[in-house]
């Protein structure tokens, strides 16, 4: 083989081996693709094995924590073990220093970047260490991030789970502060796409309303709400301010609309959380609304006694009972309205008098006055007409002085001169054995004061 072309194939062969060489050592990295994102907004379980030092039966390879089998409170022990619970993957991220996080993942195969996604990672320079955090939400132009952090955690005697969760304004450039003083923002180290238009978790619901303002134990309270962009479903809190433990709670609503039961009067609000792959919305908080208890409705007669008992819901009517009866009265009505009822009520029997008709007439029957006269009460009685040869002794009935019913009073008389009778009856007749006359017997009545003497003279 000529000199020049065997030194072409070794210069050629050698660049294929280095080729080979360097490509055989960049890592192969698996980028999780559309997978199902869960936020991590709580502490994990201490024996969650992704933070549980591998020494000690976990997962996770960085730096073990003296006093423990956790590799917590450490912020890239947290981010590296999120990583790997996030991708399923033993991540090829940094175990070194937090600020050598971003240029490590550059150069292992990680994309990056500048636009915050949901289970990407937060790089910071700056400080002595730098810092790491994992983004749990993307909400607009804020971002919710989950960390751990050496220093801060491990001297707070009140942090007892080395876990946290932040809010701000999400970094865009390099060199962005944040809300820090000494940190510098780097980038973001994606680890994968998780499923949602532009990995991002869905808007808060710009309405939503609970309804009716008033309403009862046991009848629904309805909570409507608006869509929201990238939401797949809704989970949708009603909360007792009075007591809590009446919160009900109704999850992966896939509807704009829901109803809840109340089992308690009070206070009640209700909050709307949008969900999707990638995370969730804040919360939507409705006004607050009454629950009132149930009324009890009394329906009691003129002298108080109960007729009728009824428990109805606010807002609710009552059933009114059968009218009562009272002697000498006629009912009219009760004594308020027992529709939409809204607090507890008495409600008493009102009734109207009844009036009766008294005609006072003289000895002869004519007419001497004519009255009105309510139940119970007398009538009053008018002046007796004279009467030639007779004299007024009264009426011939007290009924006038309570009256019950229409009635008719007569004048009652007697002969003006006691020695005069007044009746004169024969009783019987019978003639005389010699048949010379006949024997008579009469009834003589006359005045009761006075004896009287005189002859008969029967013809």
């Amino acid at each position: 083989m000529h000199q020049k072309t065997k030194n072409f194939w070794q210069r050629t062969t050698a660049l294929i081996l280095v080729f080979l060489l360097i490509w055989g050592m960049v890592p192969n990295v698996s980028f999780a693709s559309s997978k199902v994102f869960t936020p991590r907004l709580t502490a994990p379980d201490v024996n969650n094995l992704y933070y549980k030092h591998h020494s000690m039966g976990g997962k996770n390879y960085c730096i073990k924590i003296a006093g423990g089998p956790s590799v917590l409170p450490n912020c890239v022990g947290y981010a590296w073990g999120r990583a790997y619970e996030i991708t399923g993957e033993f991540p090829k991220l940094s175990r070194g220093h937090a600020k050598t996080f971003y240029g490590h993942a550059k150069t292992h195969g990680y994309q990056t970047g500048l636009i915050p996604k949901v289970g990407s990672i937060v790089c910071w320079s700056g400080g002595r260490y730098g810092h790491v955090q994992v983004v749990e939400k993307v909400e607009g132009n804020t971002i919710t991030v989950s960390e751990s952090n050496y220093r801060s955690m491990r001297y707070n005697p009140n942090n007892k789970v080395h876990f946290r969760t932040k809010t701000f304004v999400a970094p865009t450039y390099v060199g962005d502060r944040g809300p820090y003083r000494t940190l510098r923002f780097q980038g973001y180290i994606y680890l994968g796409d998780f499923g949602s238009p532009n990995n991002q978790a869905p808007s808060t619901v710009a309405t939503a309303y609970l309804t009716p303002v008033n309403a009862s134990v046991g009848s629904p309270l309805n909570v409507k709400f608006d869509k929201s962009s990238l939401a797949t479903s809704y989970d949708v809190k009603l909360i007792c301010e009075d007591d809590s433990s009446y919160n009900q709670i109704k999850q992966n609503v896939t509807a704009l609309s829901v109803s809840f039961i109340p089992k308690k009067a009070g206070r009640y609000k209700a909050t709307v959380i949008a969900k999707n792959q990638t995370g969730q919305s804040s919360p939507r908080t409705t006004g607050t609304v009454t629950v009132h208890p149930d009324n009890v409705v009394k329906f009691v007669d003129w002298d108080d006694k109960l007729i009728n008992e009824q428990v109805v819901k606010y807002g609710g009517n009552a059933k009114a009972p059968t009218a009562p009866t009272r002697e000498g009265y006629r009912f009219n009505n009760w004594s308020g309205a027992y529709n939409n009822v809204t607090s507890n009520l008495t409600l008493k029997a009102e009734y109207s008098i009844n009036k009766y008709k008294v005609k006072f007439v003289g000895i002869d029957g004519d007419m001497l006055e004519e009255q009105t006269v309510k139940y119970g009460q007398a009538a009053s009685v008018p002046q007796a007409p004279t009467v030639e040869n007779y004299s007024f002794i009264g009426w011939d009935s007290d009924d006038y002085k309570s009256v019950t019913k229409n009635m008719t009073v007569k004048a009652s008389y007697r002969w003006t001169n006691p020695d005069l009778p007044n009746v004169v009856q024969i009783t019987s007749a019978t003639r005389t054995q010699d048949a010379s006359g006949y024997n008579v017997t009469v009834n003589l009545a006359n005045s009761p004061i006075k004896n009287v003497q005189g002859r008969v003279i029967v013809a």
